[in-house]
């Protein structure tokens, strides 16, 4: 089993955990000159295999449910500044939007309210009309 997104996934571990996973550049030799070359050495020569770009796959966490996963998974992604900003920007557009729906909520209620009083009143002056013919004919 395992679900890919992006430069992320999420695999079985073992057979009792999952892990996340997130996929990142390999590191290259801090040192030029060697393993136990010296500054004053000459550096050793890179053949163009080394110079290509290698991923290597580093845990996160792991877990015995894919729900702490995809928690965990979310959390490592939204490190970024910007997509922290995004998602602060959609928060407040979702609370415009929530103050917008209570506004003609309200708006309706009123309206709601105002069509049951003016129906009570119309009733009203039904029953009047049908008291005052009763008390005519009788």
């Amino acid at each position: 089993m395992q679900i890919t997104i992006n430069n992320y996934r999420i695999r079985r571990y073992d057979s009792l955990n999952l892990c996340v996973e997130v996929k990142k550049q390999k590191q290259k030799a801090k040192n030029p000159y060697g393993r136990n070359g010296k500054s004053g050495s000459e550096p050793i020569a890179q053949n163009n295999s080394s110079n290509n770009v290698q991923y290597k796959w580093h845990l996160i966490c792991y877990s015995s449910t894919l729900d702490y996963c995809l928690k965990k998974l979310v959390e490592d992604c939204l490190t970024n500044d910007e997509e922290i900003n995004t998602i602060q920007d959609i928060i407040n557009k979702i609370t415009q939007l929530h103050e917008k729906i209570n506004k003609i909520s309200a708006d309706n209620e009123r309206f709601i309210e105002q069509n049951i009083l003016s129906n009570k009143a119309v009733e009203e002056s039904k029953v009047e009309q049908l008291a005052q013919e009763a008390i005519n004919q009788a």
